[in-house]
């Protein structure tokens, strides 16, 4: 009985509304309002006039041995297609793809390091956008060999060496204030 009433009461509010409009109408309307609800790209992309980038692509830094991707979405036109070249216009290196305005690459070697331009077309409309792709290899402090270790009272001068690795050679430079403050710390300490 429950379940009838809901049932009951839809069927007389869809009688009451093909009584108001007829029949033909509400068919007419709940196909509009379908149609209507459905995201269509093509329709906005219309609405969005002259071809633009959206954001604008940029240049990325990929760490060797890893993936990553590099979005290029363009808005505006009727129906752009969006193709990544490496320079301005020859094919991809192996190992670099293109899929639906995005970049992908499975396995960074330094050989897909490069200038990489995104281009849309729509028609006789056209734009592009160029980037820099750089493998890199991350910056890291090397470790010091236990030889390296050494005990510094306070007062006794020392001299210590940082060593880092990474491409491109990264910089490197001691930040005194931290210094300062594990001196206060202890009577002595333990650095490498």
């Amino acid at each position: 009985m429950c379940v009838m009433r809901p049932i009951l009461v839809v069927m007389l509010f869809l009688s009451g509304i093909e009584h108001s409009f007829g029949s033909e109408d509400v068919v007419h309307h709940s196909a509009h309002r379908i149609r209507n609800h459905r995201a269509s790209r093509r329709h906005r992309a219309v609405n969005d006039g002259e071809l633009h980038f959206e954001p604008e692509p940029y240049s990325k830094n990929l760490e060797l041995n890893t993936s990553g991707k590099i979005h290029c979405k363009v808005a505006g036109g009727v129906a752009p297609t969006v193709q990544w070249f490496l320079n301005d216009e020859d094919p991809l290196p192996e190992g670099v793809t293109s899929a639906n305005g995005t970049l992908m690459v499975a396995d960074a070697e330094r050989r897909h390091s490069g200038q990489y331009t995104c281009k849309a077309v729509d028609g006789d409309r056209s734009i592009t956008a160029k980037i820099n792709l750089d493998v890199v290899v991350a910056p890291r402090v090397v470790e010091p060999s236990p030889g390296q270790q050494m005990h510094v009272t306070v007062g006794q001068t020392v001299v210590l060496h940082c060593v880092a690795t990474g491409d491109p050679p990264p910089t490197t430079h001691w930040d005194g204030r931290n210094l300062d403050k594990l001196g206060k710390q202890r009577e002595s300490l333990l650095l490498f």
